[in-house]
């Protein structure tokens, strides 16, 4: 780089590390272009870009690339973009060779689930996503129990260590890797067996990236989903986004009954909570209530409180002592002896 260069192409954290040593010059850079910009911030690269940005001209063309629309890209969007044009283009449906299927269940079955998926086949090259990183540490060492050979990947392993995990899953050393969407995009693995949705995702292109680890290079695979009942509204509106009804599988034996599944339903019931909690009065008062308010219990009026206060204090000052055995009280002064 001292010698110059046409294009430069970096991560963030390597290129922050050569700007404090003193090895680059952004000064007259014209293009600024963040690839796969979602997938940065969900690495918790947010700060690392703003400290590039800020080394840049303001006189640039700055070009973001993006698969999802999540609200921390608006904001990067709106930080580091001058009116921008936006250029939407379709996102591809799951590829004929996924079998995609689904199991409605309450959320303490899923783990029951699981297990009765790998009594019946191996467990190997599979990817499990769940919604948040807190929940990878929880998901592994369940699965750890049952005997899975288990790794981890979220946004707080350093590079190393997600260098280190993803090593060990390409050479078979892991054969299940529990992740956050940070590795639904972006990894170049062509023979992923299965891919579990331990949660439903909140928005489509991520179901459409998270299944799409799977049947790669016109292979076979398979994108299983575990729906709950607070989940069954987000699956719906990923059925409608692909156009198809998905295949609902039943409940292994002994894990009892499964919720039935009617998002239509519990999203009116949901709504019609709203409502009841908006124009319910009684509701209002009692949440007033466990504040220390008490809306039903009237004011004492003033001279009522001046009447009491008046008799209490005459009370003291008519107050006399009564005398026990032969002790007395002298009054006046009195001469030491």
């Amino acid at each position: 780089m001292s010698l110059g260069a046409d294009i430069l192409v970096a991560t963030p954290g390597r290129l922050i590390s050569h700007i404090t040593l003193g090895n680059v010059d952004l000064s007259k850079v014209s293009f600024f272009i963040l690839d796969e910009a979602d997938r940065m911030l969900d690495m918790g690269f947010y700060n690392d870009i703003m400290t590039i940005a800020k080394q840049l001209p303001a006189n640039r063309q700055t070009m973001m690339f993006s698969a999802t629309m999540p609200e921390e890209i608006r904001k990067l969007a709106k930080n580091i973009l001058k009116d921008p044009v936006q250029v939407t283009l379709s996102l591809a449906k799951p590829a004929d060779g996924i079998t995609q299927q689904a199991y409605i269940c309450h959320e303490h079955q899923k783990i029951g689930i699981i297990k009765d998926i790998f009594s019946k086949e191996s467990a190997e090259r599979v990817i499990l996503f769940v919604s948040k990183k807190s929940k990878v540490r929880e998901v592994a060492t369940a699965l750890r129990k049952m005997g899975l050979n288990v790794g981890e990947m979220h946004s707080d392993l350093t590079q190393s260590e997600r260098d280190e995990i993803m090593f060990l899953y390409k050479s078979r050393k892991v054969d299940l890797l529990v992740a956050t969407d940070i590795l639904a995009r972006g990894i170049d693995i062509d023979d992923i067996r299965i891919v579990i949705n331990y949660d439903v995702p909140g928005d489509q292109d991520d179901y459409i990236h998270r299944v799409g680890r799977t049947a790669r290079a016109n292979a076979k695979g398979r994108g299983i989903t575990l729906v709950s009942e607070k989940d069954q509204i987000a699956f719906k509106r990923i059925e409608d986004f692909i156009g198809k009804s998905i295949e609902k599988m039943p409940l292994p034996d002994g894990l009892g009954d499964a919720p039935e599944y009617s998002p239509v339903k519990n999203k009116n019931s949901r709504q019609n909570n709203k409502r009841r909690k908006k124009h319910n009065p009684s509701s209002r008062n009692n949440r007033s209530e466990k504040k220390g308010a008490s809306p039903t219990t009237p004011n004492t009026p003033p001279t009522e409180k001046k009447e009491t206060n008046d008799k209490i204090n005459k009370r003291r000052r008519n107050y006399k002592p009564k005398n026990k055995g032969t002790s007395t009280t002298k009054t006046g002064n009195t001469d030491s002896n």
